[in-house]
């Protein structure tokens, strides 16, 4: 089965994709799940910078871009969906 990690603007929505590496890195953090399956939305902030930034030095690809999106937007939401 496949799923897909997607985030989104808090306001005003817009959802986009990510890479699967990153979707698998935050799902047992972020979800409990190992990225599998569907789950809620649940909101970033500046207060996951420092954990996306270790995943950007492990080059975990689309850490950067959600990093970026959060010192833009202040807040986004992240989720999986099937």
């Amino acid at each position: 089965m496949s799923s897909s990690l997607m985030w989104e603007i808090v306001r005003p929505a817009q959802a986009r994709s990510l890479p699967d590496a990153l979707k698998y890195a935050l799902s047992p953090r972020y979800f409990d799940h190992d990225g599998s399956m569907g789950s809620d939305k649940v909101t970033l902030s500046d207060v996951d910078l420092p954990y996306l930034e270790g995943l950007k030095d492990g080059n975990v690809e689309g850490a950067t871009e959600l990093i970026e999106a959060i010192k833009k937007h202040e807040i986004i939401a992240i989720w999986t969906e099937r």
